[in-house]
């Protein structure tokens, strides 16, 4: 029996129906990976959230300082290394977009360890001033905990509305809207890979996740934050 053999024709038929079938499926696998990342985050920062609150219960109701200033050079802990026992899951501190594999020598479970915070998630300033002459806030001290930042998406441990307005290498920012470090001459420590590309390159477009004060987690726009950080607002624990 004579064995048919395709035609060009018909080759260039199934072609066309296979790339119509990768055109179709290719943006929904990458729909899904996106929306399993965005889970991932989302509850990341539930979980600093909820932490946070346990921490609040054993600390006078008062936010932990993002560090003390007096002693960093000693290596001291900061507020994910304060909030660690009450989580006990270091890998919350790490956006699965994030562009930087952290210094697998940094550990939040080590007071000691120096900079032990990559920078995932960052703590409002306001919030745990780093101010030596002043406490942090309570929680019971906040005008409006639900309209309050408390840790959002961020390429510092802590995140200033200056960082926010005018992205810079010396605060933390939103991820996307600046520059770091110029990584050949000045290694950030806070990771050893593409550094810069958490400046430059959004983690989920033009959205992070937000945890507030309140402790729910909101999906919010950047452009929005950039404008509370212009105007000074409640929700930076401005005017």
């Amino acid at each position: 029996m004579e064995k048919k053999q395709f035609t060009l024709n018909q080759l260039l038929i199934v072609l066309g129906i296979i790339c119509l079938v990768l055109i179709i499926v290719l943006p929904i696998i990458g729909f899904s990976k996106e929306g399993a990342s965005r889970r991932v985050c989302s509850a990341n920062l539930k979980k600093i959230s909820d932490g946070m609150s346990l921490y609040l219960q054993d600390n006078d109701d008062r936010f932990p300082k993002c560090y003390d200033q007096k002693t960093e050079a000693e290596g001291v802990p900061r507020w994910q290394q304060k909030i660690y026992p009450y989580i006990d899951d270091q890998q919350v501190f790490q956006c699965p977009n994030r562009p930087v594999i952290a210094d697998t020598t940094l550990d939040y479970k080590n007071s000691d360890s120096f900079c032990a915070t990559g920078p995932a998630y960052g703590l409002n300033s306001e919030l745990g001033t780093n101010n030596d002459d002043r406490e942090p806030f309570k929680k019971s001290q906040l005008p409006v905990p639900g309209e309050t930042y408390l840790v959002m998406e961020a390429t510092g441990g802590n995140l200033t509305m200056r960082g926010v307005i005018e992205p810079n290498q010396y605060e933390g920012s939103i991820p996307g809207l600046g520059n770091l470090y110029n990584i050949e001459k000045e290694p950030h420590p806070y990771g050893n890979i593409n550094c810069d590309e958490d400046f430059k390159v959004p983690r989920h477009g033009n959205k992070i996740y937000v945890a507030f004060a309140d402790g729910h987690v909101a999906f919010t726009k950047i452009d929005d934050i950039r404008k509370e950080a212009s105007r000074n607002s409640v929700s930076w624990l401005g005017k």
